[in-house]
């Protein structure tokens, strides 16, 4: 990996080496797949860690749906609630 910054380089430098504690130890009960996607997510290097459409793609996320599938949004009511009760609306008739 490329450090621009000398300051960080150097700092970077005098860390001591220390041995990465594996996911597994750190996350018992988390999903295998789940924990293989995130050891590739949080790499050190930017240039090793996957974009957001490749990790999107990671077998983890297999059972979604597509992500290339267009939902249409939720429309907002015109209608404003203050604990169930109706404060600001269209015509009342529209929203009894």
């Amino acid at each position: 990996m490329l450090v621009v910054c000398s300051q960080a380089r150097t700092f970077l430098a005098a860390m001591p080496p220390k041995p990465p504690v594996p996911l597994e130890q750190k996350f018992p009960n988390a999903d295998k797949g789940a924990l293989a996607l995130l050891q590739k997510l949080i790499a050190f290097d930017p240039a090793d860690r996957p974009s957001a459409a490749e990790a999107l793609k990671d077998p983890y996320f297999a059972g979604l749906p597509s992500t290339t599938q267009v939902h249409r949004p939720l429309t907002a009511s015109p209608c404003w609630l203050l604990n169930n009760i109706v404060i600001g609306c269209c015509p009342a008739s529209a929203c009894l």
